[in-house]
């Protein structure tokens, strides 16, 4: 299932409250779509994949969970939390 990020956050993935939001979405999500989304934020990212990896590990979230027209900076941001996450 595609989940758009745009339809949650509008053009800016900022709010840690929108991270809560995409992590309680209902369904499988096996593809984020940042097509629209412009400016991202850390905790935006922190909030959803520190979530998600909680539940599953660094190692599913990273083999399954597919991320698709993410900009250079957002993925960045996105590795960012990554890297903290390995270290924990």
């Amino acid at each position: 299932m595609q989940l758009k990020i745009f339809e949650i956050t509008g053009e800016y993935a900022i709010c840690h409250g929108d991270g809560h939001i995409l992590y309680d979405h209902p369904g499988e999500i096996v593809e984020l779509s940042f097509e629209g989304v412009r400016v991202f934020h850390f905790s935006f990212f922190r909030i959803f994949f520190s979530q998600l990896i909680k539940e599953f590990s660094l190692v599913d979230v990273k083999d399954k969970l597919e991320t698709t027209n993410i900009t250079g900076d957002g993925w960045e941001v996105l590795q960012g939390v990554f890297k903290i996450e390995a270290n924990n």
